[in-house]
Parts: structure tokens; C-alpha cells; sequence
């Protein structure tokens, strides 16, 4: 059986100090190799072994005004990908090319979304 979370779970589930699996430090200065399991202590419900002392969560209302700032993003967004015009810069999209999960708008290189 496939879970599927609503989509503010996302956000409100990260630690506001995560800046990115690739990352070496967080912004509370947390070295990730710091810890050593598999399970980054960054999640609120990744069943880490290992807990950071550090972590901090988004409230319920930070995560609501979050989840308004992407939806008014998205409604500014959609109209111009509608018309191939890039959402980040405003100039034509040409194409768009996929590089691992990710597609980009052609020739300026801006990210448009995700796929997994």
C-alpha cells in the first residue's frame, strides 16, 4: 500500500534548519556527518536512532503560511508555462530537457519542476 502525504506535511516535517542532504553543515552549524546513521535526525517522523539537539520545527501557522506563498507562486507560475514562457526569468522556453529528476526550461537553464 502506497502512503500518500498531504502536501504541507512536507514542510512542516523538516527541521528549519535543514539546508540539503548534499549539504555539509545546516544552518545551525550541525555537521551532518555528525550523525551516523542512515536516518538524518532533520525529519520529524524518519525513526532516527540519533537526535539533534538543535532540531527545530515549523508551528502549524508557519507551515499554513508556507503552504499560501507556494500556492500564490504556483498561480503566478502556470500562466506562463502555459504560454512556454519561464516562470523565474520571463523568457522564452525553447525546450525543456530532463537531467535525472529534474526538467529545465531551455536555453536559460531554470529548474520548472521535479519527477519521481
Amino acid at each position: 500500500m502506497d502512503l500518500v502525504f498531504p502536501l504541507e506535511y512536507q514542510p512542516g516535517n523538516w527541521c528549519k534548519h535543514f539546508t540539503g542532504r548534499f549539504q555539509k553543515h545546516c544552518q545551525a552549524g550541525i555537521a551532518y556527518i555528525t550523525f551516523q546513521a542512515s536516518a538524518l535526525p532533520c525529519l520529524k517522523d524518519n525513526c532516527a536512532t540519533e537526535i539533534c539537539p538543535h532540531a527545530s520545527f515549523p508551528t502549524v501557522t508557519e507551515v499554513q503560511a508556507q503552504m499560501q506563498e507556494m500556492e500564490g507562486l504556483i498561480k503566478q507560475a502556470l500562466p506562463n508555462l502555459s504560454q512556454g514562457i519561464c516562470p523565474q526569468c520571463g523568457h522564452p522556453i525553447e525546450r525543456k530537457e530532463m537531467e535525472g529528476f529534474s526538467q529545465y526550461a531551455m536555453p536559460c537553464r531554470h529548474r520548472l519542476g521535479t519527477t519521481f
